[in-house]
């Protein structure tokens, strides 16, 4: 509905449902939302380190509950998206606190492969892929090795982070 909140007196700014009214009216600092709703919900946190000049909008997981950036306010849309006055500069450093929800198998099983694809970024070489094949267990083949591929890069980010704090020095390969 084109709504959206005003959050200052941060950083942190806590972001919340409840930071969107339906007055269109910001809140400030409200608690973020409870993440036991669903036993399945994890806390995410990611930093971003902007190399180059970037837009204004403000990445982050499912649904985020805290932001630090150096600015004095931040706009979150009706629909979640969540926006700096200016756009960000090379150099810029924010990090956010997220909550993911692990889909269960019975949201799963409706899913066909595009719908499973559409939920991670596999780039446009294997969303093409996927896009010329014309059957769907042939989809679904490929999407299985997509994710096992992820999965694996995954498990090497984990190994290489537990090695660099044990030591200091990561070989890869």
């Amino acid at each position: 509905e084109g709504r959206s909140a005003v959050l200052t007196g941060g950083p942190p700014f806590v972001v919340a449902p409840s930071a969107v009214s339906p007055s269109g009216q910001g809140a400030s600092r409200t608690a973020p939302p409870s993440a036991t709703a669903r036993v399945d919900v994890q806390p995410d946190y990611q930093t971003f380190y902007l190399a180059a000049s970037a837009s204004n909008l403000v990445l982050h997981a499912d649904q985020a509950t805290a932001v630090w950036i150096p600015t004095r306010r931040l706009y979150v849309g009706a629909d979640g998206t969540i926006r700096t006055a200016r756009a960000l500069g090379a150099g810029s450093v924010y990090s956010v606190a997220s909550t993911v929800a692990t889909p269960s198998e019975a949201e799963l099983a409706p899913m066909g492969a595009y719908a499973m694809a559409a939920t991670v970024d596999f780039g446009p070489a294997a969303k093409q892929g996927l896009l010329e094949l014309r059957s769907e267990n042939a989809r679904l083949a490929l999407v299985t090795r997509l994710f096992r591929a992820a999965l694996k890069r995954l498990d090497l980010v984990d190994r290489a982070q537990a090695r660099a704090r044990s030591n200091g020095k990561v070989r890869f390969g």
